[in-house]
């Protein structure tokens, strides 16, 4: 989700640039070039396509972490800390 959300944030963000910077340029050399900014397909999909990647292949790389959590560790000590605090009795 937080992948998501970061692929939809740059996209954003690089149209705002890309639109700033077309008109900030433009406008310094043309008197009124009436250019329309645009995005094409086809680099939606590039830019798209590495984030849901990296999305998709974040647990593979972390797989072997992954299996050295003790689960049953982690529970029992959560345990302990609610007990702790006057949590869970």
């Amino acid at each position: 989700m937080l992948g998501a959300a970061g692929t939809l944030i740059d996209l954003a963000l690089g149209y705002l640039m890309l639109h700033q910077l077309m008109t900030a340029r433009m406008d310094s050399m043309f008197e009124n070039p009436g250019l329309v900014t645009s995005v094409a397909p086809w680099t939606m999909v590039l830019i798209v396509l590495p984030g849901a990647r990296v999305v998709a292949l974040t647990p593979l790389v972390k797989y072997r972490r992954l299996q050295r959590i003790n689960i049953h560790l982690t529970n029992d000590t959560a345990l302990v800390y609610n007990k702790a605090i006057g949590g869970i009795s």
